[in-house]
């Protein structure tokens, strides 16, 4: 047992660009496809650097598509013919994905070069939104960046306009394309760090394992602040974490909790651990901020050490912040059934909720991420004022259990006691027989879309 004195908390377990763009993402695991590109606001413009180890002899594809697939896709082709000639082209596949032309060329290429060793630099512009049905409009969501090449044995100077690609090499990468503008961080001199770790667990050989584990925070006799937290994965262990929290468990003088390491569910605290439900760190798949524990996908004989760490400083900042969760609850009542393509599910935190829990000068959200599993395909957090709806909170289009980022917001939202914010998802069960039920047991059975808010309380709103 441990007692009230102690601090307790329990592990429920890009890079920016160089050469003039702003971020930069490989597309494949190997480092042939490099993706650098930069946002502008005031233009609505995104410009882009692919530099790509290519033959001169063979061609290549880099676009977009709604969940990264060949099919539908909206792509720049890049080819050479047989004189050495480079030739560009907008083009979109079909459902059946077969590549052509489209009819408005709508990707502005501004150089191609080859480069020493072998390979292309591709350099092009096009708008956010084209106002052509064959192109991929952007937004402030998940991107799914795709690239296709030739073939081996590819004939030599050959266009792949008419050709049947989805059997071709291929990948994908997924980004937040339109990343907002916020200027990068800076920490204090002071700051130091701490982590909450999972104790060397052996994975079960189980499509799903919750593991919840209880640990002391390190001692600070002063007030300090937690100014930035990021996922720390353990090594060989990027294919097992699905996502993470951390749990504070405050205590009155006295008082204690039993100590706990073990497997649990997913929705409800192992006995004697309800006090521990104010979230300070939460890691998801993707998220790249600056453990219910961690959650696992299926790997016998497997060792796991992941957490979160978490960045303190004794400048405290002149407002605090906290996590808010909003969604579902975790009831056989949430129940999808099979065959559905659209199939929606809201969460409500009403005004009844708000005029309650927030204080009386509301809070300012600065960050938002949107959680959910396998059949989720689109989330969204509305904000609704007085029975009026405001601007959208959140929102991903095409979401991605494999991406979920906390996000910024830019401004930040306003939200004050008395407003509703809805949270939606929207679920795809075509190739699912079966009802969809009890998430809480396995990332493959969804609902689940707790959606986290992280915000201020500013002197003024």
């Amino acid at each position: 047992m441990w007692s009230g004195i102690d601090i307790v908390a329990m592990l429920s377990l890009l890079t920016l660009s160089t050469m003039g763009h702003q971020y930069e993402v490989y597309l494949d695991p190997k480092g042939r496809f490099r993706f650098q590109w930069s946002v502008d606001y005031h233009r609505e413009m995104v410009e882009v650097r692919l530099s790509a180890r290519a033959t001169d002899r063979s061609w290549f594809a880099v676009g977009f598509s709604d969940y990264g697939n060949v099919t539908l896709a909206d792509l720049l082709v890049l080819w050479t013919d047989k004189e050495k000639k480079y030739h560009t082209v907008d083009a979109h596949t079909d459902k059946h994905g077969t590549l052509e032309a489209d009819h408005q060329q709508d990707y502005h290429v501004t150089a191609v070069t080859s480069t020493r060793g072998g390979g292309v630099v591709l350099s092009f512009k096009r708008r956010f939104d084209t106002c052509d049905t064959e192109d991929y409009t952007l937004d402030r969501g998940t991107t799914h960046i795709l690239y296709i090449e030739a073939p081996p044995g590819w004939e030599e100077g050959e266009s792949p306009l008419g050709k049947r690609i989805t059997e071709f090499p291929s990948g994908l990468q997924r980004v937040q394309l339109l990343k907002p503008e916020v200027p990068p961080q800076i920490l204090p001199a002071d700051t130091w760090t701490f982590e909450i770790r999972a104790p060397q667990i052996l994975v079960p050989a189980k499509e799903t394992t919750y593991w919840w584990h209880t640990t002391i925070l390190p001692n600070i006799p002063e007030k300090h602040h937690i100014i930035r937290y990021e996922g720390v994965i353990g090594e060989g262990s990027h294919d097992l974490v699905h996502h993470m929290e951390v749990f504070h468990c405050p205590l009155d003088k006295g008082s204690s909790i039993p100590y706990f390491s073990g497997p649990g569910l997913g929705e409800g605290k192992p006995h004697g651990l309800e006090v521990c439900r104010e979230v300070i760190g939460a890691w998801a798949m993707g998220a790249e901020v600056t453990c219910p524990v961690p959650i696992f996908v299926s790997r016998d004989g497997r060792m796991d050490t992941s957490g979160i760490r978490f960045y303190v400083t004794s400048q405290l900042r002149p407002q605090e912040a906290g996590i808010m969760e909003l969604g579902l609850e975790y009831t056989n009542k949430m129940a999808i059934p099979p065959g559905q393509r659209r199939f929606q599910l809201t969460g409500y935190c009403v005004h009844d909720c708000t005029r309650l829990g927030l204080p009386p000068g509301g809070i300012r959200v600065f960050a938002s991420q949107l959680h959910t599993h396998l059949t989720g395909r689109r989330v969204v957090t509305r904000h609704v004022r007085r029975g009026r709806e405001l601007r959208v909170l959140n929102e991903d289009k095409h979401y991605s259990q494999h991406f979920q980022e906390i996000r910024r917001l830019q401004p930040p939202v306003a939200v004050y006691p008395g407003d509703d914010l809805l949270t939606t998802c929207e679920y795809d069960t075509t190739s699912r027989p079966n009802v969809t039920v009890d998430p809480s047991q396995s990332l493959s059975e969804d609902p689940d879309i707790p959606h986290k808010l992280e915000g201020s309380i500013p002197d003024q709103v």
